[in-house]
C-alpha cells in the first residue's frame, strides 16, 4: 500500500473513526490547510538573511580544537553542497580570543626572556657568566613542558601566563650560585673548586628560595569547585618550573662554571665598559638613596614603626571601602558585546523585526563596528538558555581589532545603549559586554524565579525584591 498522501483532500478525507454508519474524517473535526509555518524566530547577518546555527563545546573540551574541527566540516559542507550555493560565515568565534591571547602572552614570554639577559648582562660584567645564567631559563621551561605532558595539561592561557611568570623567577637560583662561585674565584680557587665550594656553601639558601615558592603555588592547585580549572594548570606550572630551575641550579649551573667561567675585568674605555659604568652610576645614586631612608629609619624608630602600621591597617582599608573591587574573572576586552531590545509584550514578530532593522542600520554608521548578527523573536540568558519572545531581539556586535579604535568593548557598548535609547523610541536597549570567557551577564547579581502560578510568582517575587 501506498502510505504517502498525495493531495490536501486524501488528508481531509481521511477517516478517524466509525460508529455504524457514523463516519467521521478529519476535515470535520479541523481545518486542513496547505500553508507555511508563521515565521518565530528571524535571523540576519549583516543585514542578510540567513539560518543562525549555534554550536557549543563540552565543558572539557578544548575550544580551540572543537572550532578548527567545526571549520573544516563546514568547509566539507560548502563543498558537498556548492551545487545549492550554501554559504557558511562564522559570525563569532569563541577560540579566537583564546589564541590572540595565547599568542600575546608568547611574545612576553620572549620579551622577558631578552630583558632577563640584559639585566643579567649589566648586573655579573660577563657575557659568559650571563649565558650560563640564561641557560637556566630554556632548561627550566622545556623541562616543564615533559610534566605538562605527562599531567595532561595544554598551552592555554594560564599555563603561557605561569611560565611567563616564571622567566624572572627561574634566574634567581642560578644568579645566586653563580655570584658565589664568582666570589670564590675571586680569592683565587680554581673554576672547579670554586665551584664546588661555592655550591656547597650556599645550598640551603637555594633551597629556601625556592621552596618559598612552591609552598605558595602547590595548595592552589589543591582548589575544588570552578576555581580549580583555572588555577591547577597555573599553579602546578610554576611550581615545576621552579622546583626544575632548583635542580639546574644544582647541577648544570656549576657544571658549566667549572669549565667555562673565569675572572674577567671590563675594560673603562670599551664601549661595553662605558654601558656598565654607567649603570654602575646610577645603581650606586639608587644604592645611596635607599641607604639614606634607612639611616633616617633606623634614627626615627617610632615615626618608621607607627608607619608602617598605618600603611598596612589602610591595605585592608582600601578594600573594604571599596577602593579595590573584586571580580571573579576580569571583564577584559573581548571586541564583541550584545545588544538586546525589548518591545511591549504586545509587540508582533513584524513590529518587532522593523525596530530591529532600525537599531541595525543605526549601529552600521559607526566605524568601531564590523558585523552585525541579528536574532528576531528570540534571547539567550545564562540560566534560561534560548527562549521564544516575539517582542524581543537580540544583536551580536562584533568589534573591529583594539589597535583599530580608541575605546573598549564595554565602553563603546554602553555609549551605544545611551545613543539607542535616545534616537530609537519605542523599544527598551540593554547592553551586555561579553568578557575573556565568553559568557556574556546582564548584572553581576542575577535571580531567577520559575514556577507554574503566576500569583505565587508574584507573591515571592514581591519578597525577594
Amino acid at each position: 500500500m501506498a502510505g504517502k498522501f498525495t493531495s490536501v483532500d486524501e488528508i481531509r478525507n481521511l477517516v478517524v473513526a466509525q460508529n455504524g454508519a457514523s463516519i467521521i474524517k478529519i476535515k470535520d473535526l479541523a481545518e486542513v490547510v496547505d500553508s507555511n509555518k508563521e515565521e518565530e524566530i528571524l535571523s540576519r547577518l549583516n543585514g542578510n538573511a540567513a539560518i543562525g546555527v549555534s554550536i557549543q563545546k563540552q565543558s572539557d573540551a578544548n575550544a580551540v580544537d572543537v572550532a578548527e574541527n567545526v571549520t573544516l566540516a563546514l568547509a566539507g559542507l560548502e563543498e558537498t553542497y556548492k551545487d545549492n550555493s550554501l554559504k557558511f560565515e562564522v559570525s563569532q568565534d569563541s577560540s579566537t580570543f583564546t589564541l590572540e591571547a595565547a599568542d600575546a602572552v608568547i611574545h612576553d614570554l620572549i620579551i622577558a626572556v631578552v630583558l632577563v639577559a640584559v639585566i643579567m648582562l649589566l648586573f655579573l660584567h660577563s657575557i659568559r657568566n650571563a649565558v650560563i645564567v640564561m641557560i637556566a631559563v630554556p632548561a627550566s621551561i622545556v623541562a616543564t613542558f615533559t610534566v605538562m605532558y605527562l599531567a595532561g595539561f595544554t598551552l592555554n592561557l594560564m599555563s603561557l601566563l605561569a611560565l611567563s611568570l616564571v622567566v624572572g623567577i627561574l634566574v634567581d637560583d642560578a644568579i645566586v650560585v653563580i655570584e658565589n662561585i664568582y666570589r670564590h674565584m675571586e680569592k683565587g680557587k680554581t673554576a672547579i673548586q670554586a665551584s664546588y665550594d661555592g655550591i656547597r656553601e650556599i645550598g640551603g639558601t637555594v633551597v629556601s628560595i625556592t621552596l618559598v615558592i612552591v609552598v605558595v603555588f602547590v595548595p592552589l592547585s589543591m582548589t575544588g569547585g570552578l576555581i580549580a580549572g583555572i588555577l591547577t594548570q597555573f599553579s602546578i606550572t610554576v611550581a615545576v618550573a621552579t622546583l626544575i630551575s632548583l635542580l639546574v641550579a644544582f647541577t648544570l649551573i656549576p657544571l658549566l662554571t667549572s669549565r667555562f667561567s673565569k675572572l674577567e675585568h671590563v675594560d673603562a674605555k670599551s664601549i661595553f665598559g662605558k654601558i656598565i659604568n654607567g649603570f654602575e652610576k646610577i645603581l650606586d645614586s639608587i644604592v645611596a638613596w635607599l641607604t639614606g631612608i634607612l639611616s633616617w629609619s633606623f634614627n626615627n624608630k617610632a615615626i618608621t614603626l607607627i608607619l608602617t602600621f598605618v600603611m598596612f591597617v589602610s591595605s585592608f582599608m582600601l578594600v573594604s571601602n571599596g577602593f579595590i573591587g573584586s571580580e571573579f574573572v576580569g571583564q577584559g576586552d573581548k571586541g564583541e558585546f550584545l545588544m538586546r531590545i525589548e518591545l511591549p509584550k504586545s509587540a508582533t514578530l513584524e513590529e518587532t523585526n522593523f525596530k530591529t532593522m532600525e537599531t541595525e542600520h543605526f549601529l552600521r554608521k559607526y566605524p568601531e563596528i564590523s558585523g552585525i548578527f541579528t536574532s528576531v523573536g528570540q534571547t539567550t540568558g545564562v540560566f534560561s538558555g534560548a527562549t521564544s519572545t516575539p517582542y524581543a531581539a537580540e544583536l551580536t556586535v562584533k568589534m573591529v581589532p583594539a589597535e583599530e579604535r580608541n575605546t573598549t568593548a564595554p565602553e563603546f557598548a554602553r555609549e551605544m545603549e545611551i545613543a539607542l535609547e535616545e534616537n530609537i523610541v519605542g523599544a527598551e536597549f540593554t547592553a551586555v559586554p561579553i568578557a575573556i570567557t565568553g559568557t556574556a551577564s546582564d548584572a553581576p547579581i542575577q535571580i531567577l524565579l520559575s514556577g507554574p502560578d503566576l500569583d505565587v510568582l508574584k507573591t515571592f517575587s514581591d519578597k525577594v525584591l
